[in-house]
């Protein structure tokens, strides 16, 4: 079995606890879990600007840069000024104009790190409350990139970090399942063989940590684990299982 669902969910809900050493589950249930985020997805009838069209280009309108938002995360807060708001832009439709027809672009805006808790909190009116101002308040944030945004909206969907969690699993919306700290990080993260005798992991979880190329790579080790290393074998690849 190899399992790419959450790591709590994994050895706290779908493995049944006489079957998960006890020590791995203290461990499990200690961990602290990554970051979230709130992302504004859009269809728009505008052009967009070439130089949009290298990945996700990260805006913030001074040098304090990633900082200012996560210690707002840190006490369960976003920054909801946009004048202050650093955000990500990423317009897939520059990379592949074949998505949509008529000149329209599908582009997101990337809210991270957001809070779980600060909208878990919310009542129902509240919560949608919430993502219609944040959604607005981003918007105009990344006007400053795209001008006349607001006025080129065709769709919008809204995911927050209660999004993520619905349809991903991931505990409390994490994008990269555990938090990505130095004692959670690489080695510090479950290996892809567990001591569960037939039960391998694989992405964000597992050896050698989060993100897409890690993610990657951990399918990789996951498979070479399962093979007794013949993928790699006589590779000059470090490969923990």
């Amino acid at each position: 079995i190899v399992s790419n669902a959450d790591t709590k969910k994994t050895f706290l809900e779908l493995v049944s606890e006489p079957h998960v050493p006890k020590r791995l589950r203290r461990k499990v249930a200690g961990y602290k879990q990554s970051v979230s985020g709130f992302v504004v997805h859009l269809v728009v009838d505008m052009e967009i600007p070439e130089e949009l069209s290298c990945g996700c280009i990260m805006y913030f309108p001074d040098y304090d840069t990633e900082e200012h938002q996560f210690k707002l995360w840190e006490q369960g807060k976003m920054e909801l000024d946009p004048d202050s708001m650093g955000l990500g832009i990423s317009v897939a439709t520059l990379r592949d104009e074949g998505m949509v027809t008529d000149g329209k672009h599908v582009l997101d805006l990337i809210y991270m790190p957001a809070p779980f808790a600060y909208f878990k909190r919310a009542s129902k009116d509240e919560y949608l409350r919430l993502k219609e101002e944040i959604s607005r308040k981003m918007v105009k944030a990344a006007e400053k990139v795209i001008p006349e945004l607001a006025d080129h909206i065709v769709v919008r969907d809204i995911s927050t970090p209660l999004t993520y969690e619905r349809y991903t699993g991931a505990t409390e919306g994490g994008w990269y399942d555990i938090d990505c700290s130095p004692r959670q990080a690489n080695l510090g993260r479950i290996r892809n063989k567990t001591p569960i005798n037939g039960l391998y992991l694989t992405g964000a979880k597992t050896y050698p940590g989060s993100g897409m190329f890690g993610s990657i790579q951990a399918g990789l080790f996951t498979a070479d684990s399962i093979l007794n290393g013949r993928l790699t074998r006589g590779r000059n690849l470090l490969v923990y299982g």
